[in-house]
């Protein structure tokens, strides 16, 4: 796990990244699943000098030859690292990635850089839940 301050001028960029979509000024990352997001993958781009994909692209950047998604967590508590990474069922057909970053955001502090997986190793080891399935490694109801 790789800790990275979380900078005002990384969430600058991001709302600037992405500026036709914020609704309010005051846009907070715990309030805005894209901002999460943007923040994420910028965090990761800076943090390996790649430059970010433009908007237009289905993955975020690209790692050597990997296209790579960077799935971004918003967390109140620093993460521990047996937190698992999770990519939404609806989005596994909209990417086209060979990989995924995981991060987790801790408030407006601090991200971190949890891990990568190929696409292939993430569907071999994922557990899909229905809404309203209990996850029993954590009690969380989906």
């Amino acid at each position: 796990m790789i800790e990275v301050e979380i900078t005002e001028g990384i969430i600058k960029k991001a709302k600037e990244w992405h500026k036709h979509i914020i609704k309010s000024d005051r846009a907070t990352i715990n309030a805005n699943g894209w901002l999460v997001g943007r923040i994420g993958t910028l965090i990761v781009a800076d943090h390996y000098d790649i430059p970010p994909t433009s908007a237009d692209e289905h993955y975020d950047i690209l790692v050597g030859d990997q296209k790579t998604v960077v799935k971004t967590k918003a967390r109140n508590v620093p993460p521990l690292p047996y937190y698992d990474g999770t990519v939404p069922a609806q989005s596994l057909d909209l990417l086209d990635a060979d990989q995924f970053v995981f991060v987790s955001l801790y408030k407006q502090e601090k991200a971190y850089i949890m891990g990568a997986m190929s696409v292939g190793e993430f569907l071999e080891k994922s557990t899909a839940y229905k809404k309203g399935d209990v996850d029993l490694s954590n009690n969380f109801t989906h």
